[in-house]
């Protein structure tokens, strides 16, 4: 064999670096670690929101209890709907032809709810919407309830309605000028249907605060006999 040393030849030098360059790598699994991290974030997030607006929800909701109880009223040829311990006085009111009592408050207590009719027994019978006809009942029914002086405030109107209902009611406070006094609370309604219109008279105050949504609930539960 001949020697290459001998011939004056130099050997080729060896490029190491575009033999490491050129090796060929072995597959490897892709794993974008960041991204996965970041949707476990944002599940997370969302996971702890949904669980967040469950317990608001459950915890501010209120509906009317199981054992609700459906009363009639004949005079007014009505039926309608309690509940929380409001149940019918036996006793003429003096206003409608139904007063609901809240048997687990005391008898010194302004919180009163009456249903009946709108017939011309009442001066809201005169007005020939449902919006004017609450609001001139809440005047009728603040003054003879709460006969102090004082100042209306909190004035709110708002429309009621379902499939078979439509109406307004209509809500204020007064602030008596005998401080001593809390501020009264009345809330009225008025609902029509054909050729039918009732209504109902919530008063409370501050101590006994009117549930709005308990006397929208009353209201819209109403049906004709």
């Amino acid at each position: 064999m001949e020697d290459k040393s001998k011939t004056g030849i130099a050997p080729s030098p060896v490029d190491s670096t575009n033999n490491e360059q050129n090796q060929t790598m072995p597959p490897q699994p892709y794993k974008p670690q960041h991204k996965m991290k970041l949707a476990i974030i944002i599940s997370t997030c969302l996971a702890v929101i949904s669980i967040a607006g469950l317990v608001l929800f459950f915890t501010f909701y209120k509906k009317p209890v199981n054992n609700n109880q459906t009363y009639k009223d004949m005079k007014a040829n009505i039926s309608f709907q309690t509940y929380d311990n409001w149940i019918p006085n036996e006793q003429q009111p003096i206003f409608g032809s139904t007063m609901l009592e809240n048997k687990s408050l005391g008898k010194d207590t302004n919180s009163l709810i009456l249903i009946g009719a709108l017939d011309s027994s009442l001066f809201a019978s005169s007005e020939t919407t449902a919006q004017a006809a609450a609001q001139k009942l809440g005047y009728q029914i603040g003054e003879f309830f709460f006969p102090n002086s004082g100042q209306r405030k909190n004035m709110q109107t708002d429309t009621i309605q379902n499939f078979t209902l439509t109406g307004n009611s209509f809500y204020y406070e007064v602030a008596f000028d005998n401080s001593s006094k809390p501020d009264a609370q009345i809330y009225t309604a008025v609902v029509e249907r054909d050729r039918g219109r009732w209504w109902l008279a919530y008063t409370g105050d501050y101590n006994d605060p009117v549930d709005k949504e308990l006397a929208k609930y009353i209201t819209l539960s109403i049906s004709p006999l």
